[in-house]
């Protein structure tokens, strides 16, 4: 039923969910490194690969106010293959733009990683609203 009704529409992005768990690294010199936002584990929706996917949760600060999100992330597995995800939203938007036939407006990023803990800017952000969907909702 779910294949059927997903291949009836085009407009349809699903939700995945990323699993964050702690993972301690160790580099060759000995440095020790925790990493909080170590993806464990990405639970895929069954679609039949008929629509596309995007993961709907983030992370805030220790404050718990999401300041910045990851629009794309890269998940490593243990072999060193590299899968990239994308977060909801900007499947969405780049669902829109390509129905839209528009050119997407790159995420701002720093390699798409997250912002070091109380950094004063966030270093993965994603344009104002507004300015991605100026065609269909101009300024006052």
């Amino acid at each position: 039923i779910l294949e059927a009704a997903l291949a009836e529409r085009e407009n349809v992005v699903l939700a995945s969910h990323l699993v964050y768990d702690t993972k301690v690294d160790i580099s060759p010199n000995g440095k020790m490194k925790i990493d909080n936002m170590y993806v464990s584990e990405v639970e895929l929706p069954y679609t039949g690969e008929l629509t596309p996917v995007g993961y709907a949760n983030t992370s805030g600060d220790s404050d718990g106010t999401i300041r910045s999100y990851i629009p794309v992330i890269s998940v490593s597995d243990e072999q060193g293959n590299v899968t990239e995800y994308t977060s909801l939203s900007y499947q969405i938007y780049l669902e829109y733009c390509q129905s839209m036939e528009m050119t997407p407006v790159e995420p701002v990023t720093d390699e798409n990683e997250m912002p070091e803990p109380h950094s004063p800017a966030p270093q993965a952000r994603l344009p104002i609203l507004h300015h991605l969907l100026h065609p269909w909702f101009p300024s006052a």
